[in-house]
């Protein structure tokens, strides 16, 4: 387990977010480090997408059309 998922689950039991869902603080810290991973790859994915590096720099190199990940929601954009 990483440190930022340790004292996120702390700051989340410190604060009792976790009991408006009833969902223990280390599910919840687990999640939300996950959706922070998403959204890095999803940045980088509008980045590239418009031809920069995550740096601003151009790539010159094609984009992958591929998924980032496993898609719950369903949601198809092609």
């Amino acid at each position: 387990m990483s440190d930022f998922r340790k004292q996120l689950e702390s700051l989340i039991n410190c604060e009792s977010k976790e009991n408006g869902s009833g969902t223990p603080d280390f599910i919840l810290a687990q999640y939300l480090e996950g959706c922070l991973k998403n959204f890095d790859e999803t940045m980088e994915a509008r980045e590239k997408w418009y031809g920069r590096d995550t740096d601003g720099e151009p790539l010159g190199k094609e984009l992958s059309t591929e998924p980032l990940g496993p898609n719950p929601g369903g949601y198809n954009p092609r």
